[in-house]
């Protein structure tokens, strides 16, 4: 079901009546986490990654990220119930969320490339009133050392 355009009341009534689909692509310590999230509350989620490993496990209903606790009881039902399955190749959705690591590279830039690559994979599937939200990641260890208590800044 297209969610874009709808109040906030009828979204929330159709994820929890498991009308919209969400792809996430990377189920890693962000994405998966998100991923349950939404498939308790009652959307069909579609875990997207390229780790074959990693999707045969949440396929099994099994925590991936054993560190992101709380999560070991909430998997197996949701894969059992059909609220979560996770591919290597993505799928259609109503609603696309990447959570893609984005890494600096040797100049202390953004490396792009995997956001590209996941961008273009959706822009092949999207159909008119679609939903993308775009999130990224830059690893701590990675940023400048000029980071103040609320902000940092990266050169």
């Amino acid at each position: 079901m297209k969610i874009y355009g709808l109040t906030k009341d009828r979204i929330i009534e159709a994820v929890r009546g498991g009308q919209v689909r969400i792809a996430i692509f990377g189920m890693g310590k962000m994405g998966f986490p998100l991923a349950v999230a939404f498939a308790q509350e009652g959307a069909q989620v579609l875990g997207v990654d390229p780790n074959a490993a990693l999707v045969e496990a949440i396929n099994r209903g099994e925590n991936p990220h054993p560190l992101e606790g709380g999560l070991e009881g909430l998997v197996r039902p949701l894969v059992e119930r059909g609220k979560l399955r996770a591919v290597t190749a993505p799928e259609r959705a109503d609603v696309y969320i990447t959570l893609v690591p984005t890494v600096l590279d040797a100049n202390r830039q953004p490396a792009l490339g995997i956001l590209e690559e996941v961008m273009q994979t959706i822009a092949s599937l999207l159909e008119p009133g679609d939903l993308v939200i775009e999130e990224s990641t830059l690893p701590p260890a990675l940023a400048s050392s000029d980071c103040g208590r609320s902000s940092c800044v990266v050169p």
